[in-house]
């Protein structure tokens, strides 16, 4: 009975969302990574729900001695402005934007994922049952995260494909930021629209030293040939006489 409850009401909460999205329109946003969509005739909708937003996060690889780690940011904690997009295949098999918003950690969201349009020659939207892909733009820094890890909701009346008229559900979703520190704190920050790019980009810092047997150099004054480790992955070699 608890389970048929629940599920009224995760179905209730997405209709009520449904409408509201249908009485203002879909955001498809502006975002830096120039993602453009195609408005056809038949979309489906991907819900982003507040009781779920635990679970969305994203990743960032940061350097240890002898291992790679993962930071984990919450998208609750995440202050800087991103859109979300939904990917589907060309007939090139490239990935295009078929739906975006931006993303909102105040409030649940959702998505259009915009289907193919029968009438043109060329695929231009999702085709049944066609899996989706997920992006987040990052608006500010132009820079595009895959999606690592994807967990949609399979409970009626939820796909986790597309389907026209259909409905999806994000369950869990992960973010790969890659190897960078300084995305880590640029999220972070309080005032991310205060923070211009070419401050981002020249924000470079040694993150580690090695010497010619790749051991970790702990002294400054140490002679002899070092590789230089950046936190944007660039190197540098010197000869320290």
């Amino acid at each position: 009975m608890k389970n048929k409850i629940y599920l009224y009401m995760k179905v209730f909460n997405l209709t009520f969302l449904i409408i509201l999205i249908h009485s203002y329109g879909f955001s498809q946003s502006n975002n830096d990574c120039d993602w453009e969509v195609t408005n056809t005739a038949n979309n489906a909708v991907i819900a982003i729900q507040q009781d779920n937003s635990i679970n969305y996060t994203i990743q960032v690889l940061t350097p240890s001695v002898g291992t790679n780690d993962y930071m984990q940011l919450q998208m609750t904690q995440f202050n800087c402005s991103a859109t979300l997009g939904v990917f589907y295949s060309d007939d090139n098999g490239d990935l295009v934007c078929g739906g975006m918003t931006q993303w909102d950690n105040t409030q649940s969201m959702a998505i259009a994922a915009w289907g193919d349009d029968p009438t043109t020659p060329e695929k231009d939207g999702f085709s049944p049952n066609e899996l989706y892909t997920f992006k987040l733009c990052v608006n500010g820094l132009e820079q595009e995260l895959s999606c690592s890890l994807l967990d949609m909701s399979t409970d009626p009346p939820f796909l986790d494909y597309y389907s026209t008229n259909g409905f999806g559900s994000i369950n869990e979703i992960c973010f790969d930021a890659g190897f960078s520190l300084d995305f880590y704190e640029w999220a972070l920050s309080q005032n991310c629209d205060g923070i211009e790019v070419d401050e981002y980009n020249s924000n470079k810092r040694v993150i580690k030293s090695l010497d010619l047997y790749g051991r970790n150099i702990i002294s400054s004054n140490q002679k002899g040939l070092q590789v230089i480790i950046y936190n944007d992955l660039t190197i540098e070699k010197l000869h320290q006489f």
